[in-house]
């Protein structure tokens, strides 16, 4: 149809009649088909077209201004007439039109083409976007969501400041967000905190993109009283609100500087003692949250002492899969990496799920439980209890792995050759195999480094005192494989010291045993 009219001139007449018409109702009735046919790229992009828009944004008609602001939307939509848009200063109109506080509807239109263009990822979008940027249209955004009585122009500027912080990351995102952090946005949207609820949703959810994008404002939405409303909030039966409110508190502790402010708001006692019920998507919040907070060393006892940790431990559904699991599994992975929180996690019965979780077929939650196992199998008690659950299948699986699960399933196994009682056990699951091959793997392959090869090789040395693996280490040529290493010019030289000890152990029989322990702290994630 479009292509018809294009054909007929049909779109110039009705544009001579938006210009010409003496009768009100004509005029908008004919400028309401162009803004519809703005859609057509050859329409939209028209120059003529785009004058008479233009035209009449600038009306004092508010019928005109918002037929004429949607057909400009459209119009921003082609990626071939940004040239066009920038050549008329559409931009410069956009944002004019954010005072229009007593046309909501023209508003609407308006902060939707800014953010549509703010989104472009053609050849012209960053030009575009720098022209966003040089006229101020962030700071308007900003300003017209403070001034605004209307509920609908408030949430399409939370919906549009979400997307436009999503915009591709060129030479104008440090100005856009320069932009936006220079105004009270903060505040404005800490207010929509206490409105009613679909409002209250949108300024929890526009604060969770937010602070993601900016530190600056991470921190002024807990200066402002954004966190204290999130933690009121969670306790509401309004499952919108709980979620969206969970959602903000969840980026906001993701900024490890803002957790000993969100602590002191109650955050931490609040998530504790929540009730999500049977509900997963709530549940995976909280426990979100909880992880975040767990990776402060400071915050963990309190994790453990306040109940969080119960609330972890019970959260768990039995589902290795879901997304339940790896929030479960990474708050477990960081309390492992604390000295009490550590201790506590074994007493309150968290390595069997630890152990559970290392079966998942899920890559993200089987690290978190093998990094977990890894932590707690440097100590020799909490070794031991992961061996008596059943651990050791799952490890010897993830030392088989490359990558980081690789190296915390060899670490783990590597942790258990301390203590001699194991060895059997490790034998038995086929962990000699894999420790040998790490030993003989040069450190830059397979996805090892010189700490993993000095690990397994310290492990076949443990392993070397043992009969039992004696007798493996000697079927799959344990003593070539061990001598050519000691031997080796490219080893280093405590590779190569080591490999001699566990030749001494495995040939000569001798109960040489060397304490395997981390080289390197294992970092919080």
């Amino acid at each position: 149809m479009h292509k018809d009219f294009r054909a007929s001139g049909a779109t110039e007449s009705l544009v001579k009649v938006t210009e010409e018409s003496e009768q009100t109702h004509v005029r908008q009735a004919a400028l309401l088909s162009v803004a519809a046919l703005a859609k057509d790229p050859a329409i939209g992009t028209s120059v003529k077209t785009l004058q008479a828009l233009i035209l009449h944004a600038r009306s004092a008609d508010p019928i005109l201004q918002w037929y004429a602001l949607g057909g400009i939307r459209n119009a921003c939509r082609h990626a071939q007439g940004l040239k066009q848009i920038l050549k008329l200063a559409v931009v410069d109109v956009l944002v004019q039109s954010l005072d229009l506080h007593q046309n909501p509807s023209a508003q609407i239109q308006a902060i939707g083409a800014i953010g549509d263009l703010s989104l472009g990822d053609s050849k012209m979008a960053t030009t575009v976007r720098a022209s966003l940027v040089q006229c101020a249209a962030y700071s308007a955004l900003c300003g017209c969501l403070e001034r605004s009585e209307s509920a609908e122009v408030r949430s399409k500027v939370c919906r549009t400041l979400q997307k436009v912080v999503g915009a591709p990351v060129d030479r104008t995102t440090p100005l856009a967000k320069s932009q936006i952090e220079s105004t009270g946005l903060a505040t404005t949207v800490t207010q929509l905190l206490r409105s009613e609820a679909a409002m209250a949703v949108e300024g929890f959810q526009t604060i969770a993109v937010l602070a993601r994008f900016s530190d600056a404002l991470a921190a002024s939405f807990v200066q402002v009283g954004a966190a204290r409303a999130a933690t009121r909030a969670i306790g509401t039966t309004d499952k919108m609100i709980v979620s969206s409110a969970l959602l903000a508190l969840s980026s906001l502790s993701e900024r490890d500087e803002l957790v000993p402010a969100l602590r002191q708001n109650g955050v931490l006692a609040a998530l504790a003692t929540l009730n999500t019920g049977k509900r997963a998507e709530l549940t995976g919040l909280a426990i979100e949250c909880i992880a975040n907070f767990a990776r402060i060393d400071e915050a963990r006892t309190e994790i453990a002492h306040e109940g969080a940790l119960q609330k972890i431990l019970k959260s768990w559904d039995g589902n290795a899969e879901g997304a339940i699991a790896k929030a479960c599994g990474r708050a477990l992975y960081n309390l492992c990496l604390g000295g009490l929180s550590r201790v506590m996690v074994v007493q309150a019965g968290g390595v069997d799920t630890i152990v559970a979780l290392m079966s998942s077929k899920d890559e993200q939650t089987r690290l978190y439980a093998v990094g977990a196992a890894a932590s707690l199998s440097e100590n020799f008690e909490f070794a031991i209890q992961v061996v008596k659950q059943g651990g050791v299948p799952a490890l010897v699986r993830a030392a088989n792995d490359k990558g980081v699960i690789g190296r915390y399933g060899l670490l783990a196994l590597a942790e258990m050759t301390n203590l001699q009682e194991t060895h059997g056990v490790l034998v038995a699951n086929g962990a000699v195999e894999p420790m040998l091959a790490a030993a003989m793997t040069p450190s830059g392959r397979g996805g090892h480094d010189i700490e993993v090869q000095q690990h397994a090789s310290l492990a076949v040395c443990n392993l070397a005192c043992s009969d039992s693996a004696r007798s493996v280490l000697q079927s799959i040529g344990g003593p070539a494989k061990l001598s050519a290493l000691a031997r080796s010019a490219l080893a280093p030289p405590e590779i190569a010291n080591i490999a001699n000890v566990a030749l001494a152990n495995l040939l000569r029989r001798e109960q040489t045993l060397t304490q395997v322990v981390p080289f390197s702290p294992m970092d919080p994630i």
